[in-house]
């Protein structure tokens, strides 16, 4: 474990890490399910008139960190992915239909990749947050790939493009940042109630 100034500034995570897919408990596939469920219900976030593109980054950021901190498994945020994309393809909210379930796979596999490939840069709060950044921004990119798929002219996509891009970086970096102080606070309660546990069973 890291810490600077004496302030920790890892992932906790909960359980011991688990990369092989059939080591995944039901309780974390149900809680994963639930992160998955609460990324696709984000999108109505974008109905509030704020004006700026990119902003339901900050819960769905969130969310997928926490889910990949919870859940120390290889295919966490990519499992999240999944389930979030279908939950958005059925309820048809996304103006590329069913396959805006790309745009929302796309993030979780980034996140995936970062953690397993460079697990040692993706420990502390400032790398949580450029990773999400990056992770997020894979969904603009996405979105703009299935433009061109669907036949819309690609001068009409480009445009506002860099605006979008540093909005869904920012509010992305937020979302990845809220998601790692709470996994450090769900993390922390985790461990004092195993401890706590333990205890009465010795006793």
């Amino acid at each position: 474990m890291s810490s600077m100034n004496g302030v920790r500034t890892d992932i906790p995570t909960a359980s011991i890490p688990r990369n092989h897919i059939w080591s995944i408990s039901l309780r974390d596939a149900i809680w994963l399910t639930f992160c998955g469920a609460a990324i696709a219900l984000s999108k109505f976030i974008e109905r509030i008139p704020l004006h700026l593109p990119g902003h339901s980054g900050v819960v769905w950021m969130a969310i997928l960190v926490l889910a990949r901190g919870m859940v120390p498994w290889g295919g966490a945020a990519s499992l999240v992915g999944i389930i979030s994309g279908l939950l958005a393809a059925l309820i048809g909210e996304a103006k590329e239909g069913p396959l805006s379930f790309f745009k929302f796979l796309a993030p979780g596999v980034t996140l995936d990749l970062f953690m397993l490939l460079i697990p040692g840069f993706v420990r502390h709060s400032w790398s949580i947050a450029v990773v999400a950044a990056l992770a997020y921004v894979t969904k603009l990119m996405t979105s703009y790939v299935l433009g061109l798929a669907m036949g819309v002219p690609h001068t009409f996509l480009i445009l506002g493009l860099r605006y979008a891009v540093v909005f869904h970086l920012v509010f992305g970096a937020v979302g990845g940042w809220l998601g790692w102080i709470l996994v450090c606070r769900f993390s922390r309660n985790f461990r004092a109630n195993n401890i706590g546990r333990a205890d009465r069973v010795k006793d």
